[in-house]
């Protein structure tokens, strides 16, 4: 990716941006493809790409909205796959979070005939 897209982009402008979307899109997806697809409970079924895409296009859309104050230290590419890394991760953590709580008495239940028998 040239300079002289980054610059353009940075300037507001809507092909710059659809040009960086193009180039770095398929790496993004399949680094928040990985993360989402370890971290699957069924293991069975790979993760709906909706996931996937939604983490993708919040990257894209936040770099929009700080495009005049984005430094880029190293690489561009690098930057943006660590913000899908760091928005899949974000992600599979809050679904850990919601996930409901089996009844206190399945949890406790033994064989004896409860938990303080």
């Amino acid at each position: 990716m040239s300079k002289k897209v980054l610059d353009r982009f940075k300037q507001g402008d809507r092909d710059a941006w659809a040009e960086l979307d193009r180039q770095y899109r398929p790496a993004m997806r399949r680094v928040a493809e990985r993360i989402l697809n370890a971290h699957n409970p069924s293991r069975d079924e790979a993760v709906a790409g909706d996931g996937v895409d939604d983490i993708v296009d919040d990257v894209f859309l936040e770099l929009w909205e700080r495009r005049e104050t984005l430094k880029v230290r190293d690489s561009l590419a690098a930057y943006l796959n660590q913000a899908a890394r760091n928005r899949a991760v974000n992600t599979v953590n809050r679904r850990h979070r919601d996930l409901p709580l089996p009844a206190f008495d399945t949890i406790y239940e033994t064989t004896s005939g409860g938990f303080l028998s």
